[in-house]
């Protein structure tokens, strides 16, 4: 279901449409729950906010300044607003999306999804509500995924994910992403193999 989503992902207005919409694991997260925001960690720039990317076969990129693993979180997740870039949204009130001045350019977080989803050429940034995204779990996390070879972060968040609240591999499963080989870069998704 998943791989099918990221294959048939196009501009549109409708997040499902869009792809699969990704959260890579950046260090904002709590240590100790890290499908959540850590709010009263010491020393880290206030964030009310997740940062995700949507992707899909035309645009395959994850975002490359996080940790090699990440959540799939679920179409129905309410994002705020999208770039078609990354904006540097951390420590800024919802994420940047009520406006905000970024590298000498105004950013109009008024674009709709569609239009974001069509002028992006590496990878976007969605901005998604923590008190909305934290009401749908479990059930806004779909998959755990990670890149590379190495699995250890990947399959230790996994599992407390499914300990946490009580699921099983079959609901929220382990996801390997395969990268384009051509663009030889382990952020671009080619498929997803369930290595649960």
């Amino acid at each position: 279901m998943l791989n099918a989503r990221f294959a048939q992902g196009h501009a549109s207005d409708d997040p499902a449409a869009c792809g699969l919409l990704v959260h890579m694991i950046d260090g904002y997260e709590d240590a100790s729950e890290p499908w959540r925001l850590c709010t009263t960690c010491p020393n880290t720039v206030y964030v009310d906010h997740l940062s995700a990317s949507l992707v899909n076969r035309r645009i395959p990129y994850l975002y490359p300044g996080a940790a090699s693993h990440g959540l799939v979180f679920a179409p129905d997740v309410p994002i705020l607003c999208a770039f078609s870039r990354d904006v540097g949204s951390g420590g800024k009130p919802r994420g940047g999306c009520d406006g905000f001045t970024s590298h000498n350019t105004w950013l109009t977080p008024g674009a709709s999804l569609s239009e974001v989803m069509q002028a992006t050429r590496t990878f976007n940034e969605a901005i998604i509500d923590r008190h909305a995204y934290e009401q749908r779990l479990p059930h806004g996390v779909e998959a755990v995924l990670y890149t590379g070879h190495d699995d250890r972060q990947a399959r230790k968040l996994h599992d407390a994910f499914l300990s946490h609240f009580g699921l099983s591999a079959t609901k929220v499963p382990l996801l390997r992403v395969h990268p384009v080989e051509r663009f030889f870069t382990p952020w671009a998704v080619e498929w997803l193999e369930d290595v649960s």
